[in-house]
């Protein structure tokens, strides 16, 4: 982050904000779904052993870390991610921690009373133990279908989860 000082820039500290960023860093070889490419992240030049310039070089597909799926990921026809309105995704949310083991259930959501236009983030089980390996965790907590249809009835306008998919 810049800030402005005496008409040239320096680097300082973040501005304070009520934002909290629960994004998970890139890095080489992380988390990704089984069969999918391996992410990444190799330094080609180095400016440390001589270069001009450090460079890195990123392989990534757009399904792994801190991502967000466009409808067409899931349906036939649906926007891509440069169709979506900006907001759907940006602006305040409400974070969900759920307890279930296993899926995120309609028992557990409904005392939550979910409002049309609201962005949920959801917390479980994943942060705690899918994010401790490189390694796909194949028993994450999951969207029951039940929950998936519930959350499109209310209007929801957009879904988080703690992993890298949302479904079994």
């Amino acid at each position: 982050m810049a800030k402005k000082k005496t008409g040239k820039f320096e680097w300082g500290e973040a501005p304070k904000t009520n934002w909290i960023d629960i994004s998970i860093p890139y890095k080489d070889k992380m988390l990704h779904w089984p069969g999918d490419p391996v992410p990444r992240f190799q330094r080609i030049k180095d400016r440390d052993k001589g270069d001009p310039v450090t460079l890195m070089e990123i392989q990534i597909i757009d399904h792994v870390g801190t991502h967000v799926d466009a409808p067409l990921h899931f349906i036939a026809h649906g926007k891509t991610i440069d169709k979506m309105p900006l907001n759907a995704t940006v602006g305040r949310a409400r974070v969900i921690e759920i307890k279930d083991k296993k899926s995120i259930t309609l028992k557990e959501l409904l005392p939550y009373n979910l409002r049309r236009g609201e962005r949920i983030l959801f917390k479980t089980l994943n942060s705690e133990r899918c994010y401790k390996t490189d390694e796909f965790i194949d028993d994450y907590v999951y969207f029951s279908t039940e929950v998936a249809q519930h959350l499109a009835d209310r209007g929801v306008r957009a879904v988080g989860l703690d992993y890298i998919s949302i479904g079994t």
